[in-house]
């Protein structure tokens, strides 16, 4: 709606009302983040979301991506990945238990937040369940050259892994899943145990 004054009053009555809300907490992080470039401002609201939702795949990928990128901390999202590989508190659950949309991509940044940080072993097992649960995304694309060593997107391995027969087949294997979310924000919000896959169906004697 490009109502900033709007939308800024709606932010403080959020969270007012709601302060204990874990979604209301990421959006206002998100918007001090991306929207308004206060990345300080940011911090409390991305850490106080992480422990109201500490399983929820889009606030764990948003969190290791504003420490790396907006707070140039590689080796707390490094500390972070390898912490969060085993079960922890207040019902952490490992990142590699975890499912549904969005978990493909939360799989690929925390593989190189692993690598960065020397965790090799870890970041082999992140790197290849992202492989499996999404890997013709972007991101996969994005960090592969990183995972590999390789030199950049235009010179490495990845267009060669992924011919166009090669996607065709991976998306009659895999399917193709439907993720419900708003179209200017991460979506944090509709996501479920597992990906809702709209295509092949489940019963394959149908096609």
């Amino acid at each position: 709606m490009k109502k900033p004054k709007v939308a800024a009053e709606l932010r403080k009555w959020a969270l007012k009302t709601f302060p204990e809300n874990g979604y209301v907490n990421f959006y206002q992080a998100r918007f001090l983040d991306v929207d308004a470039n206060r990345p300080q401002e940011a911090k409390p609201f991305y850490d106080k979301a992480l422990g109201l939702l500490p399983n929820n795949v889009k606030v764990l990928t948003e969190v290791i991506l504003f420490y790396d990128l907006a707070l140039q901390d590689s080796k707390f999202s490094a500390s972070f990945v390898e912490r969060r590989s085993r079960p922890g508190k207040a019902g952490e659950a490992p990142l590699l238990n975890l499912a549904g949309p969005g978990a493909g991509v939360l799989m690929c940044e925390a593989a190189v937040a692993a690598k960065n940080g020397g965790h090799a072993a870890l970041s082999k097992q992140l790197w290849n369940r992202a492989r499996d649960l999404s890997p013709l995304s972007q991101c996969v694309k994005n960090n592969w050259p990183i995972i590999y060593g390789e030199k950049s997107q235009e010179d490495n391995s990845h267009k060669l892994e992924y011919t166009p027969w090669a996607k065709v087949k991976m998306v009659i294997a895999g399917g193709v899943g439907l993720e419900v979310g708003p179209h200017h924000q991460t979506n944090a919000r509709f996501l479920g145990g597992e990906t809702f896959v709209v295509w092949p169906p489940a019963n394959k004697t149908n096609w």
